[in-house]
């Protein structure tokens, strides 16, 4: 028997019968959409930056059913809606946080 026979002789994992088994799909989970957002133009204020997205979100977009069509700003926000969001956020912590004297 030569190299070639030999290798072929053996056992196979294949009958020619055999039907192929189905693969398993895996579950699909939520899909992936990026949105646009305003883009902050130094490194100091993205925390406000969230803040003011979270807060577009919630009060603006509450409803919609297709956020990455609502959401196609990339400007910064104007000084005044980031002022906006500071004031919220300080007027929160000063009614809602109990100091220690």
């Amino acid at each position: 028997m030569d190299e070639d026979q030999h290798a072929n002789s053996g056992p196979s994992n294949k009958s020619p019968n055999q039907v192929p088994q189905k693969q398993k799909k895996k579950p699909r989970g939520p899909t992936k959409k990026e949105a646009q957002c305003a883009q902050q133009p130094g490194s100091l204020d993205c925390g406000y930056y969230v803040m003011r997205f979270m807060y577009d979100i919630i009060m603006n977009h509450g409803n919609s059913q297709d956020l990455t069509k609502d959401f196609s700003r990339t400007l910064p926000y104007s000084p005044e809606e980031i002022n906006e969001v500071k004031d919220f956020w300080a007027d929160y912590f000063m009614n809602n946080v109990e100091f220690l004297a």
